[in-house]
């Protein structure tokens, strides 16, 4: 009798230990199974009219989110100065056109999709100087 109650309460804190580390990762893998399996960043292809008439878009599902690494990788290749790069995004959502950095809005598509995400680009002397998705 005793060893089924021994039994019984080790396999309770099993249980519940178990469960505890089971919730403790299950951030951690919902953001892999997002980089890994289904990044939202890298869904489409920069589409600039979509991207255009997106502007100020503060929906969660802000189409713009879709097609963030394929624009990353666009500046990254092509390296344009500020200007070049408001004409082709158009006016940013935050910051002025001549500040050092703007952002634009991209819907609430990192981690648990409760944060707002955007695509911020930094300027140096006129020139492109880093790109970042930034979850708010």
């Amino acid at each position: 009798m005793k060893k089924n109650a021994i039994l019984l309460s080790l396999g309770f804190v099993v249980l519940i230990y178990v469960g505890l580390v089971g919730f403790s990762i299950r951030p951690v893998a919902t953001d892999l199974y997002h980089a890994l399996l289904n990044n939202p960043f890298n869904d489409k292809d920069f589409d600039r009219e979509i991207w255009l008439e997106n502007t100020g878009n503060r929906d969660q599902n802000n189409p713009r989110g879709r097609m963030a690494y394929s624009l990353r990788d666009l500046l990254a290749k092509e390296r344009p100065d500020r200007d070049e790069v408001i004409e082709l995004l158009g006016e940013p959502d935050f910051g002025t056109p001549d500040s050092t950095r703007v952002s634009y809005l991209l819907g609430f598509w990192s981690g648990m999709r409760m944060d707002m995400d955007t695509f911020d680009v930094s300027f140096r002397d006129g020139r492109l100087e880093s790109i970042a998705l930034v979850q708010h």
